[in-house]
């Protein structure tokens, strides 16, 4: 799990921060489904980030792609009806659609070079033989690429240092300063068509502040433009008064049929916040957002699975502990400092987590371990770094280990104990469920965004998903997906091999059935 340090807290006392460690609610159940006949379950969840977008021939579908995902989502609503995976050790860098709209093409890398070309109907989402001999009637620029290209008149290194003024001339050289003001550019990118560029200013008129306005902000005073180097024109433009997303701005992934325009912004700072897509109707007066996906944060999330249990931590001071049979989450513990060390009892009443703070860089480091136990939260101090915790079968007793051995405590009374008998590490055995419900043998945990992958039958290119597999027999047990705290809930959604579905209280519109290109909503086929 990827976290980050902080070691100078900015609570008052160690009593403060035990105070804010816990937010429980009730044990509810997530709700169950099955998909209808005919129909599949689609989490409505599509990769971090896009880097192109395409809109279809009879524009009621449009394609966002990344290296390792094209996805087929719905023109209207954002819906997404498939997610086509590039197969391990592979990525993908173009895609294209075919002029019937009846195939999606992809090109694929393995290593630096294009190795082959992929096809699929977008409708099923099966994969088409020979996808080869359909390719010749497509023309380079009917492709867009997802490894952004710039335009061959860029006579520089795009992967050098390149420097505003460089820019700046380039529009110059190519005879596009007349097209904006050239004293407001802010940027200058590629993007997901060859031949086009990305041109962001700022401070223009149009996209001023303004200060009666209680909607304005001054981080939108941006704005865009997507210009034709070939042709000498603004193929679209885009003020961020229009946008009003705090998923940042966009990043040279665009498609415009003359009334639509869908973009993909992103953060230009290091928190890596993104958004799959957006619509914004241009033909409306002022141009109007007809939708937008929610933010997503992956630079600090992470995701895992310890004793039956999944873990997830949304940023580095958090951690949700979710059962995986119930789509219920099990408790979400805060201000976590500097520990990675999480315990719990079997019984599941008490939890604990190793603490570390420093209020001033005068002040020396505090350690301990702090335990949630009957509603009550406690603290234990240790004299050095708590490198692993353990706890009696009824959370009744609690033991941490630092350089200097081990202590132990009464949970109940912070009684510390001067003899004691170490219990044994908890027992780490994966145990799946099969379709019967009935537990398989040892399985093991798979974070399919990344490496090797032993049970490809249900897949996932999020970075906050993970897997249970019967290595055995290749298949995969069950799929879950986490929310990264960013859309401002948390929600884990259970997907298993024989197709039922688990969605954790309050996310069930994460979940669609979609056959071909019909979406029905998962609450109607809810059930127990």
């Amino acid at each position: 799990m990827k976290r980050s340090i902080r070691s100078v807290s900015s609570l008052s006392s160690f009593a403060a921060a035990v105070l804010g460690l816990i937010s429980a609610i009730a044990p509810q159940i997530g709700s169950a489904a099955e998909p209808p006949p005919g129909f599949n379950a689609v989490v409505q969840i599509g990769p971090e980030g896009t880097s192109a977008i395409m809109i279809a021939p009879d524009r009621k579908w449009f394609l966002t792609g990344t290296q390792r995902e094209v996805t087929v989502r719905d023109m209207n609503t954002g819906n997404i009806f498939r997610n086509l995976v590039a197969s391990e050790g592979t990525r993908f860098t173009r895609m294209a659609i075919s002029g019937d709209g009846r195939v999606v093409f992809a090109r694929v890398a393995r290593d630096t070079d294009e190795v082959e070309t992929a096809a699929w109907s977008p409708e099923t989402g099966l994969r088409i033989e020979n996808a080869g001999m359909l390719v010749p009637s497509l023309e380079a620029n009917n492709w867009t690429w997802i490894e952004h290209k710039w335009p061959s008149s860029w006579s520089r290194d795009p992967d050098g240092p390149i420097d505003l003024a460089t820019e700046k001339q380039y529009l110059v050289d190519q005879k596009l300063a007349s097209l904006i003001d050239l004293e407001k550019v802010a940027s200058v990118e590629s993007t997901d068509r060859q031949d086009f560029i990305q041109v962001t200013t700022a401070d223009e008129r149009q996209d001023g502040f303004d200060p009666f306005d209680y909607n304005a902000e001054p981080g939108w005073s941006y704005h865009v433009y997507f210009i034709d180097v070939i042709r000498k024109e603004i193929v679209a433009d885009v003020s961020g008064k229009t946008l009003r997303t705090f998923c940042g701005r966009p990043h040279g992934a665009f498609a415009f049929d003359g009334q639509h325009l869908l973009l993909a912004p992103t953060e230009l700072d290091a928190s890596s916040s993104n958004v799959n897509a957006l619509l914004v109707d241009v033909s409306a007066a002022p141009p109007a957002l007809n939708w937008s996906w929610p933010c997503q944060d992956t630079q600090v999330s992470g995701i895992g699975f310890s004793r039956g249990l999944i873990i997830v931590r949304a940023t580095p001071d958090q951690v949700t502990i979710w059962d995986p049979a119930t789509a219920r989450r099990v408790i979400h513990l805060e201000d976590i400092y500097d520990s990675d060390v999480l315990a719990w009892s079997n019984d599941l009443t008490t939890f604990a987590v190793g603490f570390h703070e420093q209020r001033t860089m005068k002040e020396g480091h505090r350690y301990g371990v702090a335990v949630v136990r009957s509603a009550k939260k406690l603290f234990f101090r240790t004299d050095a770094e708590v490198l692993e915790i353990r706890l009696g079968e009824d959370g009744s007793k609690l033991f941490a280990r630092t350089n200097a051995g081990w202590s132990a405590w009464d949970a109940a009374s912070s009684t510390k104990l001067s003899s004691f008998v170490l219990p044994p590490a908890p027992d780490e055995t994966i145990l799946g469920r099969q379709s019967n419900e009935s537990p398989s043998g040892k399985g093991e945990v798979v974070q399919s965004a990344y490496g090797f992958d032993p049970c490809a039958d249900l897949r996932s290119t999020s970075n906050m998903s993970i897997k249970l597999c019967d290595v055995a027999s290749g298949r995969s047990l069950w799929l879950a997906t986490a929310s990264d705290g960013a859309a401002g809930r948390e929600f884990l959604i259970v997907q298993f091999a024989d197709g039922r579905v688990l969605v954790s209280e309050g996310a069930e519109d994460l979940v669609k059935f979609v056959n071909a290109f019909d979406v029905r909503p998962f609450t109607d086929q809810r059930g127990r």
